[in-house]
């Protein structure tokens, strides 16, 4: 399987491993049992009378005790951990006024087992976000309003935010700021389990994390033996599109399920970290891809870029228009709100790549 991709950003510092290990007691089932008085006796002395067939006859299967899930252990406070962007948080107990600046934050906290006080203005999912008031775009939070709520935890986004650092810690000094976020599709349970730590719900963040694996597992398993297809991501309009890299979210779910991106080895270019640009006339003679997946935006009623390539004569030689094979995919999983929703991101690309149902 290709993953030709690699990471932008700061995101290189790995996360501290906090979790406080439970001391055993008596009760430990890994503790070594005591020995016996004279153990060599008791095992050679003969039996007095020779043991029936029915005694003797061994056992198809040994039994085996019930597995047991290890306790989560809870958060210890002061609590002090590394966030996405290598930088040290300290919280001096849980967080109960949590503040997130992204969809994806929120997203990511919802599924940690946590609740926020106020969203950025996009935010919509899960259900009851969009009841939350809300601190301004993404890209200028509004640090007076978020200041006013007295939050004593706000998380950040590490892929849209990052550049805003600075300005959050001048702007909300002394409050515990928290970058997290989905570079690529690892960073969503890092991200989970992160945050489940610092808010003391490891256990629901665990489960949250390990779901995440499990689907990436899962489809990586169902796509392993088949052919990879050229495939081309396109953003944009028609006649200005970017495409994204394999270093891109959706470009690393794509890379993680064997997609053969047309567009690796291109340098980045433009306004998303992740993307460069293809001249037609490239994407006709060197890539002619396979599959091609478009990312719409633009306010309801846009015409999907999907439909847009399939009735340009420009694109109609191309083997996936020939196909029928051109997808949109939806805007907030694979490109504004990366996280949590992201493994069903990776079947829906299973499905579109593979035919896999």
């Amino acid at each position: 399987m290709r993953h030709g991709w690699q990471r932008f950003l700061l995101v290189s510092a790995t996360l501290g491993a906090l979790f406080i290990a439970a001391c055993g007691d008596d009760d430990d089932p890994t503790a070594t049992p005591a020995a016996t008085d004279s153990p060599t006796e008791v095992a050679t002395e003969a039996p007095t009378e020779a043991p029936t067939a029915e005694a003797t006859e061994a056992p198809t299967e040994e039994p085996t005790a019930a597995p047991t899930e290890e306790p989560v252990a809870a958060t210890e406070f002061p609590l002090t951990v590394r966030d996405l962007l290598g930088r040290e948080v300290t919280l001096d107990a849980a967080p109960e006024n949590i503040i997130t600046t992204s969809p994806s934050a929120i997203e990511l906290l919802a599924a940690a087992g946590g609740t926020a006080i106020a969203r950025s203005e996009t935010a919509v999912h899960p259900e009851g976000v969009a009841d939350l008031p809300s601190i301004g775009p993404t890209y200028q939070p509004a640090f007076e309003a978020m200041i006013t709520m007295a939050p004593d935890l706000v998380i950040a986004d590490v892929s849209a935010q990052a550049h805003l650092a600075e300005a959050f810690e001048g702007a909300l000094r002394g409050v515990p700021i928290m970058f997290v976020g989905a570079v690529g599709y690892d960073d969503v349970a890092t991200s989970i389990r992160l945050i489940g730590q610092a808010i003391d719900q490891n256990a629901e963040a665990a489960t949250a994390a390990g779901a995440m694996e499990s689907a990436l597992a899962e489809v990586q398993a169902a796509t392993a033996d088949l052919t990879p297809p050229r495939v081309l991501i396109m953003n944009g309009a028609i006649d200005d599109f970017f495409v994204a890299l394999p270093d891109s979210f959706v470009g690393d779910l794509v890379a993680k399920i064997g997609g053969d991106n047309v567009a690796e080895g291109q340098p980045p270019v433009g306004r998303f970290p992740g993307y460069t640009q293809l001249s037609l006339e490239t994407i006709l003679v060197t890539a002619d891809p396979e599959v091609i997946l478009t990312i719409t935006a633009g306010p309801p009623g846009t015409p999907s870029l999907a439909d847009l390539v399939l009735d340009d004569a420009g694109f109609s030689e191309l083997s996936a228009v020939t196909e029928g094979r051109v997808h949109d995919i939806d805007l907030e999983v694979f490109l504004q709100a990366p996280g949590p929703r992201a493994a069903d991101g990776l079947r829906e690309l299973a499905r579109l790549l593979y035919g896999i149902e």
